[in-house]
């Protein structure tokens, strides 16, 4: 089943088909509370918003998935309480999340955001 029309589709799941549905599905199979942006979908961004479990708690998090995705990573930010926010990997200006090094080749499009948030969320935090 199709979470997005197909006219709101971004470019990136026209060059790669079910792309985004993928996306959504694994994220909905390991998270909880997913909303995809309508109005960021109009203009062709596409940026979620779920909380991923951590440890016994639920993190609110924000992902905007870049143009180039998949073969760029999505930027990641923090929704919670930024006093709660740890001194390290995490901007003190808006949450944005540091996730992997600056290496590109740490990114794996095969994994995806719900993989980036399993293997990397728990540390950074």
């Amino acid at each position: 089943m199709k979470t997005v029309p197909e006219a709101l589709r971004p470019a990136w799941d026209r060059k790669f088909p079910g792309r985004l549905d993928w996306e959504v599905e694994r994220l909905n199979a390991q998270g909880r509370s997913l909303d995809l942006d309508p109005a960021k979908l109009t203009e062709g961004i596409v940026q979620v918003e779920l909380e991923w479990p951590v440890r016994d708690q639920w993190i609110r998090v924000r992902a905007t998935f870049p143009d180039t995705y998949p073969d760029t990573r999505p930027h990641v930010q923090l929704l919670t309480d930024a006093q709660t926010w740890p001194k390290r990997h995490v901007s003190p200006l808006d949450g944005s999340l540091c996730l992997l090094g600056r290496d590109p080749r740490q990114w794996g499009p095969d994994d995806g955001l719900a993989g980036l948030l399993m293997l990397q969320l728990e540390t950074a935090l």
